[in-house]
């Protein structure tokens, strides 16, 4: 269509973008977000969720961090999915990062945001990082899990 002249409509192309992601075809679409030159945020957090999805996680951090230097606010949950994608990787540090930018755009994560942080920082016997991310969860008012704060590798 633009080869041709004619002017794209930006909703339109998110929703020809999240039909291509929800068909399978991934490529596809990615193809066609990164031929839009005007991009809404709806469009940026379906192909972070379809990212997370297909754990392609960089690039999932790479289209939330565009989102926000774009100047778009991403939701809570679109910062949660990457956060819970990037633990499960064990990439627990990064997820903190993550986790700081929400934070710097004036959002407060919610309590499973926490839950997962905590959970992966206990799991690799970082009981003393655990208990920061606690305090920092009761700090914004957040209640998280205390379940999680019971160091499961033994002291050597």
């Amino acid at each position: 269509m633009v080869e041709l002249g004619f002017e794209v409509d930006v909703r339109m192309m998110g929703t020809l973008v999240r039909r291509l992601c929800k068909k399978g075809l991934v490529h596809d679409a990615e193809k066609v977000f990164e031929k839009m030159l005007e991009k809404d945020q709806r469009t940026f957090e379906v192909m972070v969720q379809v990212l997370c999805e297909r754990k392609k996680i960089d690039e999932a951090l790479g289209k939330l961090n565009d989102m926000v230097r774009l100047g778009y606010c991403p939701s809570v949950i679109m910062f949660d999915k990457v956060i819970q994608c990037l633990c499960a990787e064990g990439r627990v540090e990064e997820g903190v990062s993550t986790l700081l930018l929400l934070h710097e755009n004036g959002r407060v994560a919610n309590r499973i945001t926490y839950d997962v942080l905590i959970k992966e920082f206990n799991a690799q016997g970082r009981l003393v990082f655990a208990s920061i991310l606690f305090s920092f969860a009761l700090k914004q008012g957040v209640v998280t899990n205390r379940e999680f704060l019971t160091c499961k590798v033994p002291f050597v």
